[in-house]
């Protein structure tokens, strides 16, 4: 049976990949389901399982904010495959708690569970394993309008990709794949009107198909890798007046 965990599983992007997930698999799949909200972890797995009942869930409550990955140990040498999803937009002017707040969320504690989970995948028998790590095109380039979230992803992007040429040599049955979005239809950008915007079953789509082709960086949607390196490009003193 084919273990997959899901670090944030209550977010939209989260609940649109397990949509897709149970509705191309037919075999039973092991879900361990894991979020701070057990009320709505529990929905989705009662939900899943009165419309799949073949599958097998498992749901973990944990808050990235304050917990390490001392509830997930058990599982990293059973699955095949792990979606780290969560992550917190934050405020425009954060205090000093919010960084603290976003930086354990988006970076710290994913970067622990990746480590861990790597550590525990290198000595595993199985084949091949897969960490899908979804960041955000915001960690391309550092913009005044949401500086701290993005350097959070900024980080969890450098560590992931440090991570996969970590392994790739010796260990290259793990796969590391690092997702990159841009502005997908969750409540993270209610109201946004923006022709860019992309639906979350179109995403969930796009992760899945990044995985079975095996690639280490995917923009979501693909145009997005071409966005952030116009963006990148543009010299700093056309940049400030941007307001971006």
């Amino acid at each position: 049976m084919k273990h997959i965990m899901i670090i944030g599983a209550t977010s939209a992007i989260a609940q649109a990949l397990i949509e897709k997930i149970v509705a191309d698999e037919n075999n039973a799949i092991y879900f361990i389901l894991a979020s701070r909200d057990m009320l709505e972890n529990k929905r989705i797995k009662d939900d899943i399982l009165i419309r799949f009942p073949h599958h097998h869930i498992d749901t973990i409550e944990m808050d990235l904010s304050i917990n390490d990955d001392v509830n997930l140990q058990y599982y990293y040498d059973k699955c095949d495959m792990i979606f780290i999803v969560a992550g917190t937009m934050g405020n425009e002017d954060p205090t000093n708690t919010d960084m603290i707040y976003l930086s354990h969320v988006n970076y710290a504690i994913p970067a622990l569970i990746l480590n861990n989970a790597c550590k525990a995948f290198a000595n595993s028998n199985k084949s091949e394993r897969h960490i899908v790590v979804v960041s955000s095109v915001a960690g391309d380039r550092g913009r005044g309008s949401n500086y701290a979230y993005g350097s959070s992803k900024a980080a969890l992007s450098c560590f992931t990709n440090g991570l996969y040429h970590h392994y790739i040599k010796q260990h290259p049955h793990i796969k590391i794949h690092l997702i990159k979005p841009g502005f997908i239809d969750t409540p993270m950008t209610y109201g946004m009107k923006s022709p860019l915007l992309y639906s979350r079953e179109k995403a969930a789509k796009d992760i899945l198909n990044a995985v079975k082709k095996n690639k280490h960086i995917a923009y979501v949607p693909w145009f997005w890798k071409y966005i952030m390196l116009i963006i990148k490009l543009i010299p700093n003193f056309i940049f400030k007046r941007l307001a971006l």
